[in-house]
């Protein structure tokens, strides 16, 4: 959910789609392929990592004429001692929240500059 709508992810057809106020459905076409989870201002996009990929992988997109067009790849860098395998990531909105023991870290997709 964010100001522009409810965005969604179809992950076995890799389609993106967002329902606007009117429930009116749009649908875009995305480079990225398995992800679980994705964070949105309405224009970029962060999407995790795709299959076979370590967890702390994202792919940074931007909407352009209908399209999601891959910008570039960004790695989480995780407190020392975190293990990746016990780590979870939840997104809402502009934010990403991962959870991994005893931390619980939470970054906002205005504080990444990848245009």
């Amino acid at each position: 959910m964010s100001s522009f709508g409810a965005w969604f992810y179809f992950y076995s057809a890799f389609k993106f789609a967002k329902v606007t106020e009117g429930f009116s459905v749009e649908y875009f076409e995305t480079p990225v392929r398995g992800a679980h989870t994705f964070v949105t201002d309405g224009h970029r996009f962060v999407f995790s990592s795709q299959y076979s990929e370590p967890l702390t992988t994202f792919h940074a997109t931007n909407l352009h004429n209908g399209k999601l067009v891959h910008r570039r790849k960004l790695s989480l860098s995780l407190p020392d001692g975190t293990r990746h395998d016990q780590t979870k990531m939840a997104a809402r909105a502009d934010k990403l929240h991962v959870v991994s023991g005893q931390h619980w870290l939470v970054s906002e997709l205005s504080l990444l500059d990848y245009r």
